[in-house]
């Protein structure tokens, strides 16, 4: 089936800048072949080839954030569990029939759930919040048992 459509392609201009353009071109059966001439389809084509490199850097800046947020929510859990320790006569730690949890556990849980909700930044933000803790235990622990 033949029909027109426009895109938005991002387009580089000058040095490490891009500008998204909006580009009218005809599809049949999901190959594309754009209104004009062999200049115009080149023109195009060269548009698509550096269309990957926004794309990319909207991954490279998700997992950057999520690996920094994971991480910084953790040192804010962490805070928290001070002050908290400091004010309770107990300590604040869930233990359920003699299983301590740790909060890397959270952050295996949003791994896991970044699988099912197809999240990159879940996923990133599973992992800083296990490289923090495994950073303030020395060691890479889920579960402790007494």
């Amino acid at each position: 089936m033949w029909f027109w459509r426009y895109i938005n392609v991002w387009e580089a201009f000058g040095r490490r800048r891009w500008r998204r353009k909006s580009v009218y071109i005809q599809e049949y059966k999901g190959e594309a072949i754009t209104k004009g001439t062999a200049k115009t389809t080149a023109a195009v084509a060269e548009i698509f080839k550096y269309n990957k490199v926004p794309w990319l850097f909207m991954i490279v800046a998700m997992l950057i954030s999520g690996l920094v947020s994971g991480y910084f929510l953790t040192v804010g859990y962490e805070r928290l569990f001070d002050f908290l320790d400091k004010r309770m006569k107990r300590e604040p730690i869930i233990r359920i029939k003699g299983i301590h949890l740790h909060h890397s556990m959270y952050g295996l849980a949003a791994i896991i759930g970044s699988f099912f909700a197809e999240n990159l930044f879940l996923l990133a933000l599973g992992l800083g919040i296990i490289v923090r803790h495994s950073q303030d235990e020395g060691t890479l622990v889920f579960i402790d048992w007494e």
